[in-house]
């Protein structure tokens, strides 16, 4: 596993008791060399710029410079989020976490890897989260040496 995988898995750990993510996943893209990190939680939201600067603040902390040239995007996702939910119907009933996923393809991208860390506790026992119908657009948070920025985007 990459170094950047063990300092967020950690990043992730050390805040579950004070603000636990419902969702905390990185996904590596086919013939990328980078990581996208996905998240969602209550104490997040997606359409704010201080969730933003949280996430911001809580990444650059965990990594290093080179670490973080690593790391090609940060989504949020609202906790209800479809794409949570089509998520969880990748892992095979009882699988604990964090679970490795290797070679898929999802929603029409081809994974190389992924790493679920923590899924919604609905997921847990197999009661899929809702899946709304209507798709709120994304955001993502482009993370480089040290320095973040926002920027819209739809997946």
């Amino acid at each position: 596993m990459s170094r950047i995988v063990e300092k967020l898995e950690a990043m992730e750990r050390r805040l579950a008791k004070s603000r636990p993510f419902a969702f905390f996943a990185l996904f590596q893209r086919e013939g990328s060399e980078g990581w996208d990190l996905l998240v969602s939680a209550v104490w997040l939201n997606p359409h704010e710029l201080k969730s933003w600067d949280k996430m911001a603040k809580l990444v650059t902390k965990s990594l290093s410079d080179d670490e973080l040239n690593e790391l090609i995007r940060v989504v949020i996702l609202n906790v209800d989020d479809r794409f949570v939910g089509e998520v969880m119907h990748l892992l095979p009933k009882g699988t604990s976490l964090p679970a490795d996923l290797v070679n898929f393809t999802f929603s029409g991208v081809r994974i190389q890897r992924g790493r679920i860390i923590a899924v919604p506790v609905a997921a847990s026992s197999r009661r899929l989260p809702k899946i709304p119908t209507k798709q709120p657009v994304g955001q993502a948070l482009q993370v480089t040496a040290g320095r973040a920025r926002a920027e819209a985007a739809i997946r």
